[in-house]
């Protein structure tokens, strides 16, 4: 195996380059996966086009992605629940193990987190877009039976499950999503295997049909994506009212949003 390895590195807005890395080293308890496959996230394209989103800009040269799926390649000291060539979906979020969350078994709400990819801390962590990449057992998910393609979208999946979720009962419900991205359209999948039905909005004589003000077109203000704030949603429940639908959902590329209508 060569001691160096391709990754994608992102400079600063619009400058995009491949390197030579050295090949990472693998620790007890960690497996070392050669990439196979990787998503583009909404994130990744902010980076790119902008250097960042919000408050988020890049102060160094950052590797990118964090939907990624890959064969295992080499086993750390002590691992021995995943095997040489085993297919696995890989997980971004690497929690510190030490904070209060953690200490009481929310690593989802860990203080700490590293994740893959981002340029909220500095020193920015390191994203997956290289050609191998070290990962700790319980990031890795068996995907066997998968293409390396579907098991890169575990994690974009994993967002709209726990937008669904959090929506409540959907049995019988209807659901409106707008924008149908890879988030939207994985939205549209989760709230119809929940028993809901889906509703899009339709074109904008479509809508002033039916006596409904259309949604905004995409590029104007209005279109972005909304916070959580209380206005936010009363424009959900303003949405979902229009369409007769009982939940809003929309694509916020970093905050899933969820509206229900009572």
């Amino acid at each position: 195996m060569n001691e160096t390895m391709k990754s994608i590195v992102i400079h600063a807005p619009r400058d995009l380059r491949i390197e030579e890395h050295a090949l990472p080293e693998v620790g007890p308890g960690q497996v070392l996966v050669r990439m196979a496959a990787g998503g583009i996230c909404g994130s990744d394209l902010h980076y790119y086009n902008h250097g960042g989103f919000g408050a988020v800009r890049l102060k160094e040269p950052m590797v990118l992605g964090h939907e990624v799926a890959g064969h295992i390649e080499a086993l750390g000291e002590g691992v021995e629940s995943l095997s040489t060539g085993q297919l696995v979906a890989v997980s971004p979020s690497r929690p510190c193990g030490n904070c209060r969350f953690c200490v009481e078994g929310m690593r989802n709400q860990c203080l700490n987190m590293r994740f893959y990819g981002s340029a909220m801390p500095f020193p920015h962590i390191q994203g997956a877009f290289s050609e191998y990449l070290v990962a700790e057992v319980e990031q890795c998910a068996d995907a066997t039976g998968l293409t390396p393609g579907e098991a890169a979208m575990a994690e974009p999946l994993a967002v709209c499950l726990h937008a669904t979720r959090h929506a409540g009962e959907m049995l019988g419900k209807r659901v409106l999503v707008t924008g149908c991205g890879p988030i939207g359209l994985l939205c549209i999948l989760a709230a119809r295997r929940a028993g809901a039905t889906v509703s899009r909005p339709g074109s904008p004589a479509r809508w002033e049909a039916r006596g409904a003000r259309p949604p905004p077109r995409r590029g104007t203000r209005r279109s972005r994506p909304p916070q959580r704030s209380p206005r936010s949603l009363r424009i959900a429940q303003r949405r979902a009212t229009q369409t007769g639908a009982d939940t809003a959902r929309w694509r916020n590329p970093f905050a899933p949003t969820t509206a229900c209508r009572s």
